[in-house]
């Protein structure tokens, strides 16, 4: 029998991701795949075109594409409170009007901010993206350039609030940033291939868990942190997709549909239930 082409993987290239890609970095094409790198924002993109079969990608994004990919059981990225990378700042003189400044590389931080304005009672705010550093204003900041700002403390610039923590305040739920999907065709052609890379997966979530001063150790190499805030880092971050992450990726489709900011409430499909 032919062996099946290797799988096209997406890695999210920020820190929150490694506990769980860290042992596939290691030999990613003997567990047959083949490894992409980038932002979530670029992880949705790819899937979308059909260029990566299995992503961490965007909860929000999941969320639009309900009908053509399917949960890997188990993963997820996520937080019950402070996760310091995902935080709405405020730098120079304020903004005119209800202006939000967002980075192109997210869309559920972007989802989760707008729909907290609303519930801060400060409106719908007009969203403009920005590259790089934000101008001054108040901005959405996440991943490492985040977690370097609540480090820094720089000079000028306040942190409003913790996106994930007022999520939290709010809905009682955790706050699921990134969820790992497979496109449906792939799961059905490769049914076995997928479930073997969301069993490692999941055992490599489950063995940096156990060892979370040794991945933080190696992850200050590759990241430029210190152990110690990466060790603080990971101990905020849950990889689980369990009850409550789903009833928080619930809770973000009513209120975010409600809202406007996605489509009907369905179904959230399982790659193990598929046939």
């Amino acid at each position: 029998m032919r062996r099946p082409a290797p799988l096209n993987v997406g890695r999210v290239a920020y820190a929150n991701a490694y506990p769980v890609f860290r042992g596939l970095l290691r030999d990613p094409s003997r567990a047959g795949v083949r490894l992409f790198t980038g932002p979530p924002s670029a992880l949705n993109r790819l899937m979308e075109r059909g260029a990566l079969d299995v992503a961490p990608v965007s909860a929000a994004a999941y969320l639009r594409h309900t009908h053509d990919w399917l949960l890997l059981p188990g993963l997820s990225i996520s937080a019950w409170g402070n996760v310091r990378s995902v935080l709405v700042c405020e730098a120079g003189a304020a903004a005119k009007g209800n202006r939000l400044l967002v980075p192109r590389d997210s869309e559920t931080a972007v989802l989760v901010a707008r729909l907290l304005t609303q519930w801060r009672g400060e409106g719908d705010p007009r969203i403009v993206r920005y590259r790089g550093k934000p101008p001054s204003g108040r901005f959405l900041s996440i991943g490492d350039a985040a977690l370097r700002i609540f480090d820094a403390q720089p000079r000028g610039v306040k942190i409003a609030y913790d996106v994930a923590a007022e999520w939290r305040r709010f809905t009682g739920t955790p706050c699921v940033f990134a969820v790992f999907a497979v496109r449906r065709e792939v799961f059905l052609r490769d049914r076995t291939g997928v479930e073997r890379l969301a069993a490692t997966l999941r055992a490599g979530a489950a063995k940096s868990a156990a060892h979370r001063s040794a991945v933080a150790r190696e992850a200050s190499a590759l990241f430029g942190f210190s152990p110690a805030r990466l060790l603080d880092y990971f101990r905020g971050l849950r990889y689980q997709l369990g009850e409550s992450e789903i009833a928080g990726l619930a809770t973000m489709w009513i209120e975010g549909h409600a809202a406007g900011f996605l489509p009907e409430v369905s179904t959230m499909r399982f790659a193990s239930d598929t046939r």
